[in-house]
């Protein structure tokens, strides 16, 4: 009689990928029917696996630089929301929270977006609150959507929300922001975009299914990751070309705001289309405090949408994990409160949080492109001083202070902490030819890495585009694109004798 294999051996059995422990990020996972993940994930996965896995075999020759995180800057966390969840620990906490999070919580968030623009009908019944915008993302994909359902994504995302759908059997489609339109939505080219999936689908599913799946919601990241563009109220015309196109099509809008308050102009945030009364019932809102506050071990998001569809998530997370901990509800009650002390509290924060990110940002800059790129006196000569200070090799000072050879900026972002660089003209130059190759030769040879544009989609796959961070210390900056530099200008110089 054969003997049957343990449990653990059947277990690696079913899922192979758990037999040795993986490094980096867990496994990305798979559909659920077993079929491969569809075109535009596949590309994403493979850019990952290379990324996050791939890299570990190689040796680097010096200490690595990490330059692909989404950790925001080092900063402390927001007052208000610390001086709330003190309050909230100082009470009874052997009661079990309410399904959709605390109610006086949900009121006092509902109250503060109500000043924010949302219509002045919503209360706590048209709040929930989540374990973070990823967590709320996936009640979303699981309440709403039918195996083979659509999304559509834009092209540049975040790559690693793409695999959600997938892995519950949700198409990925995407449609490519342009740069000639300054990489924001065009809605009548998502309409088009629409009608042209559900026409394939009809004709996929006729009589295979007993009922057709179909576009069920567009997924628009604003302020976007990773590009940092902002559709304000400046950008009112699109917004509501946006709610219109959801409502006329009758499909969800997503709305991912977790960025809203890094907006750098805060006469000009982030506007949500839920603000557009008419269009408040197809849109569903996301925040969160991960990007903004300086909580993002906290792990805390919300969601704010119709009451029917937080009926309908409720019942989601409930089937998951009861109810959502009164520590997070307690952080958004303290952070998205309609006090004046608050708002006050708000404005004091900012002002001082978003000059540092700006600077970062331009000295990322006037390290890809030159100081001499950098246009504003004031951040000219921080960075100036910046590079001369943290600079470890004096002698390299005039070529780090032009910039990387044959490397741009794709556009300045308006929010966030992502910056985009288009090292194309070094495939043009055949000096490096594709983006594996650039983070390959990069890591090896200066320890440094950071995402390529096939990892988030970049529409243009002749080009060579790759995502940093500058959420770091300005010393680490300094460092990383300085070895950035020096290492593309060996290259150089090595294609250059090879020529001869």
């Amino acid at each position: 009689m054969m003997k049957n294999k343990s449990i653990i051996a059947q277990l690696i059995q079913e899922h192979p990928e758990i037999k040795e422990e993986k490094k980096g990020f867990p496994n990305i996972g798979k559909r659920e029917d077993g079929l491969p993940f569809g075109n535009a994930v596949q590309k994403i996965e493979e850019a990952w696996y290379f990324y996050d896995s791939d890299l570990y075999q190689l040796q680097s020759k010096t200490n690595i630089i990490k330059l692909g995180s989404g950790n925001p800057i080092s900063y402390h966390a927001f007052p208000p929301a610390i001086k709330n969840l003190k309050k909230t620990l100082k009470n009874s906490l052997f009661e079990y929270p309410e399904a959709a999070g605390n109610e006086k919580h949900r009121q006092l968030i509902a109250e503060y977006f109500k000043k924010q623009g949302f219509p002045t009908t919503i209360d706590y019944h048209h709040v929930i609150i989540t374990n973070s915008t990823t967590a709320g993302f996936y009640l979303l994909l699981k309440a709403l959507f039918r195996p083979y359902d659509v999304i559509i994504m834009t092209a540049p995302n975040y790559g690693l929300f793409a695999f959600m759908p997938e892995r519950l059997n949700i198409t990925v489609e995407l449609i490519s922001l342009e740069k000639e339109e300054n990489y924001k939505i065009n809605p009548k080219k998502l309409k088009q975009k629409i009608q042209e999936i559900n026409q394939t689908l009809r004709k996929k599913y006729k009589n295979k299914l007993n009922y057709i799946p179909k576009v069920r919601a567009f997924f628009h990241m604003n302020p976007h990751n990773p590009l940092g563009t902002v559709l304000s109220a400046k950008d009112q015309k699109i917004l509501q070309e946006l709610g219109k196109v959801c409502f006329d099509e009758n499909i969800w809008l997503i709305d991912d705001l977790v960025y809203q308050d890094l907006t750098y102009d805060h006469h000009n945030l982030a506007k949500p289309v839920a603000t557009i009364t008419k269009y408040f019932d197809h849109t569903i809102s996301l925040f969160g405090l991960s990007k903004s506050y300086g909580l993002a071990k906290t792990r805390t998001g919300l969601i704010i949408a119709n009451e029917t569809v937080i009926r309908l998530l409720r019942d989601q997370l409930f089937y998951m994990m009861d109810s959502p901990s009164i520590l997070q509800s307690s952080l958004l009650a303290g952070t998205y409160n309609p006090s004046r002390k608050t708002q006050l509290a708000h404005q004091k924060y900012f002002q001082k949080l978003i000059p540092i990110y700006q600077r970062n940002c331009f000295l990322s800059i006037a390290l890809v492109e030159g100081i001499e790129s950098i246009k504003d006196t004031k951040y000219y000569w921080t960075a100036l001083k910046l590079i001369q200070k943290f600079l470890f090799h004096k002698r390299d000072l005039k070529q780090i202070l032009e910039g990387i050879p044959f490397a741009k900026v794709v556009t300045i972002p308006e929010s966030g902490f992502f910056l985009l660089i288009d090292f194309t003209n070094l495939k043009k130059n055949n000096i490096i030819n594709t983006e594996k190759e650039l983070l390959d030769f990069l890591y090896e040879n200066c320890g440094t890495k950071f995402l390529i544009g096939q990892s988030f989609s970049w529409p243009n796959s002749e080009e060579m585009i790759v995502r940093i961070t500058y959420s770091l210390e300005p010393k680490i900056l300094i460092e990383a694109l300085s070895r950035i530099n020096l290492a593309i200008r060996e290259r150089l110089n090595e294609t250059n004798r090879s020529n001869y």
